[in-house]
């Protein structure tokens, strides 16, 4: 019975997160042209990905490659191959939204209840400061997702699963 409303929570946490990204990120969802600000700084030169072409022997290309984290660049470049790294980056940010509170969900429920953890979630998914440190893609949008994971696997003393994703904080 416990796992049957845990999993029922999870899905209804995750479909409500998803929902609430959706429609806070429609607008660049629908409009190519809608990008956030920082994209310019840090999405912009990995359509070289996609369209190999692109920004040829630029020197500010080349300095924005280099202080980006290289498990970042890697999971843009492997999504280059079936998608546009600029409409992953709108993308990405609800997807890690959802997947955050639906760890919120859980880590808070394993403390205490179900009450407590979907409310905990509801305030995770009400709360725009949440969404908007995650909007864009950067790599900051992985921080809630890995830690709030990681500590929900640490509190269950699931300690191959909270070092794998201290191994992937690195990245």
């Amino acid at each position: 019975m416990n796992k049957k409303i845990m999993k029922r929570g999870s899905i209804l946490i995750f479909i409500l997160a998803l929902a609430i990204g959706i429609f806070s990120q429609y607008q660049a969802l629908v409009n190519e042209y809608v990008i956030q600000d920082d994209a310019r700084q840090h999405i912009y030169w990995m359509e070289q990905f996609y369209v190999n072409s692109l920004f040829g022997n630029d020197l500010l290309t080349e300095y924005a490659k280099n202080y980006q984290p290289w498990g970042f660049i890697l999971l843009y470049y492997i999504i280059s191959f079936a998608i546009s790294p600029i409409v992953f980056s709108k993308i990405l940010p609800i997807i890690l939204f959802a997947i955050s509170s639906v760890y919120i969900f859980k880590l808070v429920k394993h403390i205490t209840n179900n009450y407590s953890g979907f409310l905990a979630a509801l305030i995770f998914i009400v709360v725009p400061t949440f969404l908007n440190r995650m909007v864009g893609g950067f790599p900051r949008a992985f921080a809630y997702p890995l830690l709030i994971s990681f500590l929900y696997y640490l509190i269950k003393r699931n300690h191959l699963k909270s070092s794998l994703i201290l191994l992937l904080e690195c990245l």
